[in-house]
């Protein structure tokens, strides 16, 4: 290199100017090299080490259920789950404090991301409803009826304020909370209906507990998308892989889109 980078005088070691402009690349080629012998390591061996991941509310609906099935899978991969909100996850990755945060779409030079799921609010209310009959909703439709109000998030809020700007002005806020257990046994036992994102009822609309309706927007909302967010493009290959696999059932079944 045609520089000194360290000076050793009496069994210590001292850096050079040198030594210190160069000590970060070094860091970097040593973190470089320990990624490549993990990755070759991971072709022929069972995947372990620890596995940070973050992920807002919604995110771990969904998550959340596989979590068991994953570590059954992977014994030796020590597994961190945070919830933390979007905001906080892009902090936490570029600050190395979580490997992988599944976030609203947020975007940020410093990380690369794809496309997990893609979702749509819809109206949920209970069987036999009159409004399952209705093959389109108009917002005359929803007068006098009594409505859960769901907050959560600034993202959501901006969907769920758009479909009371447009449908529920005449309607009824029964109940406002930010918990969908609770809002999904009001709708089941008749209480009222709510306006959700699909996904985070997706099991009670399979078993016909509750019943989704189509809503129509004039002012169309942005797409729900839930990204994984990495610090480290590299990394994408070794961990994605392992995420994606707890969320199979729901892309056979065409409950999720996954680009």
């Amino acid at each position: 290199m045609n520089e000194r980078l360290f000076v050793n005088k009496n069994r210590q070691m001292t850096l050079t100017d040198a030594g210190h402009d160069f000590l970060p690349y070094a860091v970097e080629i040593l973190n470089s090299w320990n990624r490549g012998l993990e990755k070759i390591r991971n072709r022929s061996e069972e995947p372990e080490g620890k596995l940070t991941v973050s992920m807002f509310y919604h995110a771990s609906l969904l998550y959340g259920e596989k979590v068991v099935s994953f570590m059954e899978k992977h014994p030796k991969v020590r597994l961190f789950v945070k919830s933390l909100s979007p905001e906080d996850s892009v902090q936490q990755i570029i600050d190395r404090e979580v490997h992988l945060g599944f976030i609203r779409s947020i975007r940020h030079p410093a990380l690369s991301y794809c496309k997990l799921i893609a979702g749509n609010f819809i109206l949920a209310v209970y069987p036999n409803h009159p409004l399952t009959k209705r093959k389109q909703l108009v917002p005359a439709d929803l007068s006098g009826e009594k409505m859960v109000y769901m907050y959560n998030g600034a993202g959501d809020q901006k969907i769920i304020d758009q479909f009371y700007h447009e449908y529920g002005q005449a309607s009824e806020i029964m109940m406002e909370t930010n918990n969908f257990e609770v809002c999904k046994r009001f709708i089941i036992r008749r209480l009222g209906i709510a306006y959700l994102p699909r996904y985070a009822i997706q099991a009670k609309l399979d078993d016909g507990s509750i019943v989704g309706i189509p809503v129509t927007l004039a002012k169309q909302p942005p797409e729900y998308d839930i990204d994984p967010r990495l610090a480290d493009g590299e990394l994408q290959s070794q961990l994605v892989p392992l995420v994606y696999e707890p969320y199979q059932e729901y892309i056979v079944s065409g409950n999720v889109r996954h680009d």
